[in-house]
């Protein structure tokens, strides 16, 4: 009897597993979706407040699967699944296998995520330089975080990597970035006068913020030129390379209808020198 009821009682575990396993991904959807509301329904648009949140709904629907995924190979009643199950409900027994397993860079990676997620030296939104990548953080994750460049690539980096390097960060405090367009004009050039021309392009576009005001200096001095460079600073990164854009078209009309002769970013070459070597009598 105790024979014809085995096979039942395997098949009834088995249920069990499979009913706690739905019921866990049901938990792990419900938790996902209310939270999402929440950020819609408060229209919650802080850079600060949607990271934390963000990484949040990562945290909690991690510890929903792993709680669910342990009872369910507990309810099977297999030994070796069971202490499997026992340890991954201790914390400490998690560790020591992740780390059994040469896991120490994951292991970094996700103290590293929730570390950047709360003490925040960047936020989604931000835009920031990373090792020579520069761009928009799309997302912050438990292991890695995502990055898209100008040119809309994605840069995924270990979150560990940015734990250990610096972060240029240019969104924390101002986003505001300068836009700066380098013109060359010969010497004896009427520098006031197109001082002035260049002054007026850029308070005239619409890109331009009020303050700090648009500036105009000397940045060099070349062998046959020299090179004055305008600074005006747009409301973030993306206008700022479009009002650069605009401004060096503009410029370059300007100066071209007033006959100046000038050239917007030419390089300044210095005179030729003949190959080999001089040779003096």
């Amino acid at each position: 009897m105790n024979l014809s009821l085995e096979p039942n009682n395997r098949i009834i575990h088995i249920f069990v597993a499979v009913g706690i396993l739905v019921l866990t991904a049901l938990a792990a959807w419900l938790s996902n979706t209310a939270i999402r509301r929440y950020e819609q329904r408060r229209s919650i648009t802080e850079p600060n407040l949607r990271t934390r949140i963000h990484m949040i709904q990562k945290l909690l629907r991690v510890a929903i699967v792993l709680t669910g995924l342990g009872f369910a190979l507990y309810a099977l009643e297999i030994d070796a699944l069971r202490r499997f199950a026992i340890g991954l409900f201790a914390s400490a027994g998690l560790v020591g296998i992740a780390l059994g397993f040469a896991a120490q860079t994951t292991a970094a990676n996700l103290i590293s995520g929730i570390m950047i997620a709360f003490v925040q030296p960047l936020r989604l939104g931000d835009r920031v330089e990373v090792e020579g990548d520069m761009g928009t953080v799309e997302d912050v994750g438990l292991f890695y975080t995502t990055v898209r460049t100008w040119d809309n690539r994605r840069v995924v980096i270990p979150n560990q990597v940015l734990s250990k390097n610096v972060i240029r960060n240019y969104s924390v405090k101002d986003p505001a970035t300068p836009a700066r367009v380098e013109i060359k004009v010969a010497y004896g050039t009427d520098l006031g006068r197109v001082r002035s021309m260049l002054l007026e392009e850029a308070r005239a576009n619409p890109l331009t913020q009020a303050s700090p005001e648009p500036s105009v200096e000397v940045a060099a001095l070349g062998y046959r030129t020299l090179s004055l460079a305008l600074v005006a600073w747009a409301a973030d990164h993306a206008r700022s390379l479009k009002l650069a854009g605009t401004l060096r078209e503009r410029v370059a009309e300007r100066l071209t209808a007033a006959g100046i002769v000038g050239r917007v970013g030419a390089p300044d070459k210095g005179p030729s020198r003949p190959d080999g070597p001089s040779r003096h009598k």
